[in-house]
């Protein structure tokens, strides 16, 4: 096993094995709710964090994955940040980052595919690779992050039976729903 991007031994799941689980449709199991980010770098990032289940009939929550969802409003000069993504265990296997400023260099994972070694600024789509994560392709920024949730959701094969909900739309008690 190689090391994944934060030393933590990489996840035992081959690139064949993530592409079928990119491919299979995935549910997200907890309605949107956003809550400060504990932890976080910065006060001003909220989190939503939710189980996801395979089988869309049982809806089971699979041990072990989950969606996260980072979100940082633009402050003090700094752009709005939203990162969406799978993990299994503490591995990101898979993720959208919304943002023009996102800066990225593949070469953590992702040897021999065809950004591999490649620098480019913007939104990003990133994928798992035998050699662990890291690897990523540039994406067409979204007008916003509702517009990104809906193409996490399509890329992804996620199914959400909630709206999005804007994590500055006032917080769990009335937070205003953004997308039917």
């Amino acid at each position: 096993m190689s090391p994944s991007h934060h030393g933590i031994p990489a996840l035992a799941i081959s690139r064949s094995a993530f592409e079928q689980l990119l491919g299979q449709t995935k549910v997200i199991l907890r309605p949107m709710s956003w809550t400060r980010g504990l932890g976080s770098p910065s006060p001003a990032f909220f989190q939503y964090d939710s189980s996801i289940a395979l089988d869309t009939e049982t809806l089971v929550a699979v041990e072990g994955m989950r969606v996260v969802c980072r979100y940082r409003p633009s402050i003090n000069g700094k752009p709005e940040v939203l990162a969406l993504s799978l993990l299994i265990e503490n591995d990101r296997v898979y993720a959208l980052d919304y943002g023009k400023w996102y800066r990225h260099v593949n070469n953590k994972g992702g040897r021999g595919r065809p950004m591999w070694g490649e620098r480019f600024r913007g939104s990003q789509q990133h994928f798992w690779s035998d050699d662990g994560y890291g690897y990523a392709e540039p994406l067409a920024d979204p007008a916003n992050p509702e517009d990104a949730w809906r193409q996490f959701l399509t890329l992804g094969n996620f199914e959400a039976n909630f709206p999005f909900v804007h994590p500055l739309s006032g917080g769990d008690k009335d937070q205003r729903v953004l997308i039917p």
